[in-house]
């Protein structure tokens, strides 16, 4: 990495978020991805989530460039060094990506629970109504 980049050093870190229960490695190495407070990770030194930047890649053609084209935040190098990192731990957050993944299906279901959308024919009969 360059002197001065966006890169932070972190010797530990874990995220929690919807009862997910995977922890990814960081090391003292030079590491790309660090724990939000809030839970997940992101891409250091930028708001990008890893689950978008990755997704970003996984969906794509799977280059550094797809990276950077969808969140410009995160530079070629950054890129190519997360892209590393996902091929040395792919199982570890292929996992982490599939439980982010239902925590949202569940928190969107709940949602649709506490805030039903009408049907097609309430609507229907709302507009004749009015």
């Amino acid at each position: 990495m360059p002197p001065g980049s966006c890169v932070a050093k972190v010797t530990r870190g874990r995220a929690t978020m919807g009862g997910m229960t995977t922890t990814l490695p960081l090391t003292d190495t030079p590491v790309l991805i660090v724990a939000r407070p809030e839970g997940g990770y992101r891409v250091a030194g930028t708001r990008v989530s890893l689950e978008s930047a990755l997704a970003a890649y996984l969906r794509g053609p799977r280059t550094a460039a797809a990276i950077h084209e969808a969140f410009p935040a995160v530079d070629l190098p950054t890129a190519a060094a997360l892209i590393a990192y996902y091929a040395l731990h792919e199982e570890l957050v292929d996992r982490y990506l599939a439980e982010e993944s239902a925590a949202e299906e569940r928190s969107r279901l709940e949602d649709r629970a506490l805030h039903p959308q009408p049907t097609l024919d309430e609507l229907r009969r709302r507009r004749a109504s009015a």
